[in-house]
């Protein structure tokens, strides 16, 4: 077997470092060095797509399976790759590929399961999910001897945060569990720090239960404990901001789809202006819409899973027209800004944002001086619900209104750190952030007990 863990732990660091090109030239010359075989055509794919080399990637997917009609790791990259472009056709027919020629290759059923949530179709996805995540524990292949030992936990719903450019692609052996997969009976080892991935309290109530029992007789250093998590439910984020001055958060209901009605008759809100549904879990955009009035409600509601979140639309375009939304990174007791993007429509993301010269001129205002552009006081008060919060790693979206007023989109651990890429701003504020993080993780382990950290089952 090939032994290609130096090289994809080079290709990580170089990646974390945002020097793509190195990326394309290691894998060029690896490549070179003779025939390839299909697993390694693979994982040089995979590296080349972290790197935006997305073409190069897919010829090298291409020549796995030309090679090789039956590579399975290849179709699951290709529906990986089809995925993160919201392919979702193209992602279906990949992982189903790989399941027609492995029906046991889990990552293709866990990878299919989110694809079906997207496409609507709820029981196929709950049926893959099932045969994908029902081993509950698995192990990296790649560590250095002597790495950290980390235990990840995730969940095998929507809202996990995200780690590749960074855990997965540190120096560490990292062994993954799913929460709502994992027994009590089943003890898990022993471990230096803790990372706890189920970001969303909305999306993974159960894996939150479940972390919280496996968490219960641990001895190392968590990273954003349960407990955190559990905060950032985005119907407490108003209470959280309440009583800082200027500072605004929409109300929000998460309900059955069948409570939706009668809960806005009682209420009032789409008498006062339209209000948005959203569907826990899902981010960028995605099953989130805006609706004026009940039919519409319903309307959107058909294509909805049963449990939505319901918020009144705030208006908050200045008075030049424009939607603006920031994002910063939280990383321990750091504040760190992400992106400044601005859009005519409501629904404002930083890739949707317009990119003229205007606002890059606003986005590298806020990556130099966030405190200067959206002012020292509500910066101030950004800390300050990152304290309330308590979480070790996460983010929030914000912007600033017509009246000078912060409001809080959300701020929870699903947000994914930056990519090295783009302006020097954006470069330099992104490997700020990793840096960070890789500081974080090292500074949590060294606070262990004696070295020896056992995360065990609760008797």
């Amino acid at each position: 077997m090939e032994d290609w863990s130096e090289a994809v732990r080079a290709s990580s660091q170089l990646n974390a470092a945002g020097e793509v090109e190195k990326v394309a030239a290691l894998w060029h010359e690896r490549l070179a060095q003779g025939p390839p075989t299909p697993g390694l055509l693979v994982v040089a794919a995979r590296e080349l797509k972290r790197a935006e080399y997305r073409r190069a990637a897919r010829l090298c997917l291409a020549e796995a399976l030309r090679r090789d009609p039956g590579c399975v790791a290849a179709y699951v990259e290709w529906g990986h790759m089809a995925r993160e472009e919201e392919d979702w056709a193209v992602a279906r027919w990949a992982y189903l590929q790989a399941i027609d020629r492995d029906p046991q290759c889990v990552l293709a059923h866990q990878a299919l399961a989110y694809v079906y949530e997207e496409l609507g179709q709820w029981e196929e996805a709950q049926r893959h999910r099932d045969r994908g995540f029902s081993a509950a524990i698995w192990q990296a292949p790649f560590a250095r001897p002597g790495a950290l030992r980390v235990l990840e936990i995730v969940s095998a719903s929507r809202g996990n945060m995200p780690t590749d450019s960074w855990l997965q692609a540190g120096p560490y052996q990292v062994t993954t569990v799913v929460a709502e997969y994992w027994r009590p009976s089943r003890d898990l080892g022993t471990y230096d720090v803790v990372v706890n991935r189920v970001a969303d309290a909305d999306a993974a109530p159960l894996a939150l239960a479940q972390s919280k029992a496996m968490l219960r007789q641990a001895s190392c250093p968590v990273l954003n404990p349960p407990g955190a998590i559990e905060r950032t439910a985005r119907a407490l984020l108003p209470h959280l901001v309440k009583d800082l001055p200027a500072v605004l958060a929409a109300p929000v209901a998460r309900l059955r789809s069948l409570d939706v009605r009668p809960w806005l008759d009682a209420v009032g809100w789409l008498e006062r202006g339209p209000v948005l549904v959203r569907a826990p879990g899902f981010h960028g955009g995605r099953y989130l819409e805006r609706a004026g009035t009940m039919a519409e409600v319903q309307h959107i509601l058909a294509r909805f899973p049963e449990i939505v979140l319901i918020m009144p639309w705030l208006d908050t375009r200045r008075n030049d027209g424009w939607f603006r939304k920031y994002r910063a990174f939280i990383v321990g007791e750091a504040l760190y800004p992400v992106h400044a993007a601005r859009a005519r429509h409501w629904k404002v993301h930083d890739f949707t944002g317009a990119r003229g010269v205007e606002s890059q001129a606003e986005e590298k205002a806020f990556l130099t001086c966030p405190a200067e552009t959206i002012g020292a006081e509500h910066w101030a008060n950004l800390h300050r619900l990152r304290q309330r919060l308590g979480l070790d790693i996460g983010g929030i979206d914000f912007t600033v209104d017509r009246d000078g007023r912060l409001v809080v989109f959300e701020a929870n651990a699903a947000m994914t750190p930056p990519a090295p890429r783009g302006t020097a701003e954006r470069v330099a504020a992104a490997r700020a952030i990793h840096h960070a993080l890789a500081q974080l993780v090292d500074t949590a382990a060294s606070h262990r007990d004696n070295g020896v950290t056992v995360v065990s089952s609760p008797p």
